[in-house]
C-alpha cells in the first residue's frame, strides 16, 4: 500500500496589527473667570506739574513701567487696573520719585516708609 503524503497548509505568521490611531480630543476654549472675581479700580493722583506718573504695587509685583498713567486737562493722572478682590499696597512713581496719595489710607512697609492701601 502506498502512503499518500498529504501536505498540510501551514498558515503564514500573522502580521502585527497596526496600532490604532489615537485622536486627541478637541480642545475647548478655557472658560473665562466670572466677572465678579475681578474688579476694575481707577487710581487717580493730582499732580499737574508732573511729566510722568505710574502706579506701582502688589498687584503688578512692584514692576516699574507696567502701569503708566495719563493726565487730563485738570492735572489729574488716572489709570484703570483690573484686580482680584483683596488688599493691595501701592505707591505712585512721579518723575522718578515715590509719592503717596495724601487722600488714601496708608500702612507701614518693611522699608521704614509707608504705602497706600487699596481694599477691593
Amino acid at each position: 500500500m502506498e502512503k499518500k503524503i498529504v501536505k498540510k497548509k501551514v498558515a503564514a505568521p500573522k502580521k502585527a496589527a497596526a496600532p490604532k490611531k489615537v485622536v486627541a480630543p478637541k480642545k475647548t476654549p478655557a472658560a473665562k473667570k466670572p466677572a465678579a472675581s475681578r474688579k476694575t479700580y481707577t487710581f487717580t493722583l493730582h499732580a499737574p506739574h508732573a511729566r510722568s506718573v505710574e502706579v506701582v504695587g502688589d498687584f503688578n509685583n512692584w514692576e516699574i513701567g507696567k502701569y503708566p498713567m495719563k493726565k487730563d486737562a485738570n492735572g489729574i493722572w488716572a489709570k484703570a487696573v483690573v484686580v482680584k478682590p483683596g488688599e493691595y499696597h501701592y505707591k505712585y512713581m512721579v518723575d522718578g520719585e515715590w509719592w503717596l496719595d495724601p487722600e488714601k489710607e496708608t500702612a507701614a512697609n518693611p522699608y521704614g516708609t509707608e504705602n497706600n492701601v487699596l481694599v477691593v
